[in-house]
């Protein structure tokens, strides 16, 4: 990046640049090469805006989702939410335990069954 002073000045711009320990090069190189093996990783998405997501996709609300309700469709929309939420904020478990509520197997099986209804939505309905 051309030494310390051009490092500096990149992170008070405000601008990400990719980086990988394993490759030699820039920003734009390290995203091609990454690219092209399959490796690119994906955007991190906030659990608000995951919720956001689930709750516009089911019909049912935050406060049903973080509360206790057993209803069917809660605890689907629930499921769907701890399996996105895991796979693409890369929360961990223990955070979904502790903002909803749950214990370690609950949040196990509902993951499980979110990564379920969200790859095969149709056979769910």
């Amino acid at each position: 990046m051309g030494g310390p002073g051009n490092v500096l000045a990149f992170r008070r711009s405000g601008e990400k640049e990719i980086f990988d320990e394993r490759i030699l090069g820039n920003g734009d190189f390290v995203e091609l090469i990454l690219k092209e093996a399959g490796e690119l990783p994906e955007l991190k998405i906030s659990p608000q805006e995951i919720m956001r997501q689930v709750c516009e996709m089911t019909g049912v609300s935050r406060e049903e989702i973080v509360g206790g309700s057993q209803a069917r469709k809660v605890v689907k929309a629930r499921a769907v939410y701890c399996y996105l939420t895991k796979e693409r904020s890369k929360i961990r478990g223990v955070d979904l335990m502790r903002d909803l509520g749950l214990t370690c197997g609950a949040i196990s099986r509902l993951i499980e069954s979110g990564k379920d209804l969200h790859e095969n939505p149709a056979v769910h309905k």
